[in-house]
């Protein structure tokens, strides 16, 4: 302790100095950290990045992604979004079929809101619907079987605040 306070007292000068290159610093990652984090835009479209392409597909909640092999592996999924507002399943291809890459549902108000990743130059867009647990489990079927065909009038651009 002694050894700081001799430098302070023989070169005040240097350790100012000093304190004000670490105090520039400091400032300089808080406005960094500013800007990055507390000033950001929310995103009030539905575009995301374009999901890196896999060799096969996966069935997701908030507990994790697994690879899903069959349509019994996303059955328990569905019915637990249908059985809890706090859970949500996303299938996602391999690649996108017919321009869509993923669906999810999740349950709004006792009823499923499935929404459709879209992929269109190198961005996704999110459209939804709201539906029953049996057009939902439909949805999800036809797109992992490769029946699904998208009928944009019945779907609308998901937008956030």
């Amino acid at each position: 302790m002694n050894s700081i306070l001799d430098f302070i007292n023989e070169r005040p000068v240097l350790f100012f100095r000093w304190a004000i290159i670490i105090l520039a610093v400091v400032a300089a990652f808080v406005v960094i950290i500013v800007k990055k984090v507390i000033l950001k835009k929310p995103n009030k479209n539905s575009d995301f990045e374009v999901v890196q392409a896999e060799s096969y597909f996966t069935i997701e909640d908030q507990y994790g992604k697994y690879v899903a092999v069959c349509e019994n592996d996303f059955y328990e999924f569905i019915e637990a979004v249908l059985e809890d507002e706090n859970q949500f399943a996303t299938l996602t291809a391999p690649k996108a079929i017919r321009g869509v890459r993923y669906i999810q549902a999740c349950l709004t108000n006792g009823k499923v809101e499935v929404q459709i990743g879209v992929e269109s130059e190198n961005k996704t867009n999110l459209y939804y619907k709201m539906c029953s647990g049996d057009e939902a489990l439909i949805v999800f079927k036809d797109f992992f079987n490769g029946n699904f065909i998208l009928d944009m009038a019945q779907y609308k651009p998901v937008t956030f605040c």
